[in-house]
């Protein structure tokens, strides 16, 4: 072997080295990229996880608010409600001494008007009480035509009255209750 071909063998070796070393540098910048990118990744993960966490907390933290608002809007009807049975009691105490259930206040042909109004689906009539053993109730149709009730007492289309107004209080007080939980809502 003489010296040139050494030397072509030494270059060889050292570019097949530096080719060897390059492959090697180039290897590990890949594998720094492939971990930064890894690291990245992990660290949106966690944004991602941070961000869901935080609209659970906010979604609770709204169900709780609605649920509260609520309890408050029917603890508030039940209350109205309450009041307005109340004030029917009182209502009717005083009706039965304020009225006579023996005076005729509606005429039977009135009172089949309110409780089956022409043209009206079953049952949406007014359905005013009917005395009975009364003297209205003696002077009225007999009981056995339907289609003509007996006349109502004064005492009897003011206690309807009463509570056509307890009703409407209570039916009120829930109207109201549901607009304030609705009102209360984002």
């Amino acid at each position: 072997m003489n010296l040139s071909a050494l030397r072509l063998i030494a270059i060889a070796a050292a570019l097949a080295l530096s080719a060897a070393a390059g492959a090697w540098v180039e290897h590990q910048r890949a594998e720094a990229r492939v971990q930064n990118l890894l690291a990245e990744q992990s660290k949106r993960d966690a944004q991602s996880a941070d961000m869901l966490a935080a609209a659970e907390r906010a979604n609770t933290l709204r169900l709780q608010a609605a649920q509260a608002a609520a309890d408050a809007a029917i603890i508030e009807a039940q209350t109205r409600a309450a009041a307005a049975t109340k004030r029917l009691e009182s209502t009717r105490a005083l009706l039965t001494a304020a009225t006579r259930a023996d005076r005729a206040c509606l005429s039977a042909d009135a009172l089949r008007v309110l409780n089956h109004p022409p043209g009206a689906p079953p049952g949406t009539g007014l359905h005013l009480p009917t005395p009975t053993g009364s003297a209205v109730a003696a002077t009225a149709q007999p009981a056995s035509d339907p289609a003509r009730p007996a006349a109502a007492s004064e005492r009897a289309v003011a206690d309807w009255i009463a509570q056509a107004q307890a009703l409407y209080a209570t039916c009120t007080a829930r109207v109201d209750a549901i607009r304030r939980w609705a009102q209360a809502q984002p």
